[in-house]
């Protein structure tokens, strides 16, 4: 008899610890896709800036045909502060949505950040929880600000 408790609890567990698979989803709507990030840091103040353009999906053609109007393709978020860990707390603080990372297509990385070296803004890309290594760096000689506002990956 004893046994049978036994069984039954344990096949109990099995079966609960399955339905946990969906505790940590998140709606399509509910993300903020990043289609290009950049990096910039100014050597004097040591301030680090990082742009994000984000894909404003009420821009495109919906599904029932109808056209996001005026509305721009893109947004650019910039975000400054003294440290990469200051500034991926302060995102999170500026979005109205959750920042993926997976869906940019490029790092954009200003002439000076380079010189300085990229381990740090490697580092930061790879810290981010879902983030790709897969990603083309470009080195931006030039206002990388310009840049962020006027391209956009294909």
């Amino acid at each position: 008899m004893a046994y049978r408790h036994v069984a039954g609890l344990l096949i109990l567990l099995i079966l609960t610890s399955m339905l946990t698979a969906c505790w940590d989803k998140s709606e399509m709507n509910e993300l903020a896709l990043v289609s290009m990030v950049g990096v910039d840091s100014d050597p004097d103040s040591g301030i680090k800036t990082v742009y994000y353009q984000i894909i404003n999906p009420s821009s495109g053609t919906s599904a029932r045909g109808t056209t996001g109007g005026e509305q721009a393709p893109v947004y650019t978020y910039e975000i400054s502060g003294s440290s990469f860990g200051e500034i991926k707390s302060a995102i999170y603080k500026i979005l109205p949505r959750k920042l993926f990372i997976a869906h940019s297509k490029v790092l954009l990385v200003s002439l000076r950040s380079a010189r300085e070296g990229v381990h740090g803004i490697v580092n930061f890309i790879e810290m981010q929880p879902n983030g790709r290594s897969s990603v083309p760096m470009l080195i931006i000689d030039g206002p990388i600000s310009r840049v962020m506002k006027t391209f956009t990956p294909d």
